[in-house]
């Protein structure tokens, strides 16, 4: 039996340039496109909030739920 530590039909979501994401949703907020970039670029973990914070200066509650937001907008 062949093992796949991925599903290969599946692909990988690749990140929005910041042009692109600012043209596709110009509703984010300025917490909100920070918060992407760190993620994207893999910076940190979507589920990691304190890293986030740090990378980007912003309180964990700050940095909590701006993840939330981009979540529920299916960027993350």
């Amino acid at each position: 039996m062949k093992r796949f530590d991925r599903d290969p039909k599946v692909e990988k979501k690749k990140p929005l340039t910041m042009d692109r994401l600012l043209q596709d949703h110009p509703e984010l907020s300025s917490v909100e496109r920070e918060v992407y970039q760190v993620v994207a670029h893999g910076l940190a973990h979507s589920r990691d909030i304190a890293e986030i914070a740090r990378r980007t200066q912003l309180s964990e509650l700050q940095a909590g739920v701006a993840v939330q937001l981009l979540t529920y907008k299916n960027l993350l």
